[in-house]
């Protein structure tokens, strides 16, 4: 709920067209998407403002492009690391360059809470906080501070700053993480309160890099979808207005009050989930339906692209946008998108949370599904209410590529005006 003004103060900047170098309106939309959601993560995860949308010289939105598309060529040949040389050198260049980005954002974090008493209402904050008032409960004093590697920007102690890019050399693979002075209590903390500074870029890393791209990239697909599907383009953009007024941003009251807006996303997420699957560890050994045995230790593969498409749970119509089929009928039970019941409009049997995986299920589930529901919610909502969009001339079909998540082949050039012009 706190994180709601966030959300809108970055949609504002991206639904205001503060697009550079963009020819006739015409705007490559996953791109300007993604620095969108940056700006946005930057500042929930870890209290900094990026700017990734106004600076058109930043550097991070290709960092971390790079870093993804590295990561999924690794994925799909492991040798790739130790093979492509120029590669592997490219990949430890970015990634030193955003590991700076957020040990410069930790220090100077820090130092915000112990100068002021608090931080700010941001992840990493909350985190620092816990672990400055466990070091002070134990010991009595805090641990000494590093200096920042980089002087920083004037703008350092305040909610929300820019940092200037440093790099650092990258940690060679295997390196055990060691504790920083400035983070490791020197006795007595208790367990999973004992994060080191590097145990805290790493999740600073996963903020920034798992944070973002999936809801970019179904906001993408459900532009797609509402452009192919005027109806639903319309009756979103009805309950938008009804709900909102004459206002362009939406409370954190008004997200619960778009039903319809909830029904487009499920579909979106069921046609497109971003991560296509997941892979587990049997934990022991077990019977599908009787016939197949899968045992104790197994790697098993869990397709949610394929499962989502099935016709057996989904009906006749599984390959079709459909957002009727999650109406609340007394079958769907759970507003939630990452999760819940629905009903396909020829096939009433029930689906189960097993079957809709868009964030996984079960105790590792994606940790960051209510904020990426409120996330896209605001962003979609925001961009009904101001905006208009459609497909330039002489589009070619859309098709999806495999790249960490399920993003649109050659992006997705639209051409997007004000509202009412």
């Amino acid at each position: 709920k706190d994180m709601t003004h966030t959300h809108t103060h970055h949609t504002e900047t991206a639904a205001d067209g503060e697009v550079h170098d963009v020819p006739a309106g015409c705007v490559e939309f996953q791109t300007e998407l993604t620095k969108c959601t940056v700006d946005i993560i930057g500042e929930a995860g870890m209290g900094v403002d990026f700017e990734a949308q106004k600076r058109p010289d930043s550097k991070l939105p290709l960092a971390i492009f790079e870093l993804l598309r590295i990561l999924q060529l690794r994925l799909l040949n492991p040798l790739r690391a130790h093979t492509h040389w120029g590669e592997s050198k490219q990949f430890a260049h970015h990634l030193a360059y955003v590991k700076g980005l957020i040990r410069d954002a930790l220090r100077a974090k820090k130092s915000q809470i112990v100068m002021r008493g608090r931080g700010d209402k941001s992840v990493m904050s909350l985190l620092l906080e816990a672990q400055i008032d466990v070091e002070h409960k134990n010991t009595h004093t805090l641990s000494p501070l590093p200096p920042p590697r980089e002087p920083l920007s004037p703008h350092t102690l305040k909610p929300s700053h820019t940092l200037t890019p440093t790099t650092s050399p990258a940690k060679p693979p295997g390196t055990p993480h060691t504790a920083s002075p400035s983070l490791s209590p020197t006795r007595s903390i208790p367990p999973g309160m004992n994060f080191s500074e590097e145990d805290l870029m790493d999740e600073g890393m996963t903020f920034l890099l798992a944070g973002h791209e999936t809801t970019a990239t179904t906001l993408t697909w459900a532009l797609l979808m509402l452009w192919e599907h005027p109806e639903w383009m319309d009756k979103l953009r009805q309950e938008v207005d009804s709900v909102l007024g004459s206002r362009t941003a939406p409370s954190y009251e008004d997200l619960s009050r778009l039903p319809l807006m909830d029904m487009a996303l499920k579909e979106t997420l069921r046609l497109f989930p971003p991560i296509q699957g997941i892979g587990r560890t049997c934990v022991e050994g077990h019977w599908i339906n009787d016939q197949i045995y899968v045992p104790k230790g197994a790697h098993v593969a869990v397709a949610f692209a394929c499962m989502q498409r099935d016709t057996e749970t989904w009906g006749d119509d599984a390959e079709h946008f459909n957002p009727d089929r999650w109406r609340d009928d007394g079958v769907s039970t759970d507003s939630s998108l990452g999760s819940g019941a629905g009903r396909s409009s020829s096939n009433s049997k029930k689906t189960d949370t097993f079957t809709f995986l868009p964030f996984s299920a079960g105790p590792r589930n994606c940790i960051g599904k209510v904020f990426g529901d409120l996330e896209m919610k605001v962003i979609l909502a925001m961009l009904l209410r101001t905006t208009e969009w459609r497909r330039p001339p002489n589009s070619v079909c859309v098709r999806g590529k495999q790249f960490l998540t399920l993003r649109p082949n050659g992006g997705l050039p639209l051409v997007f005006t004000k509202r009412g012009q």
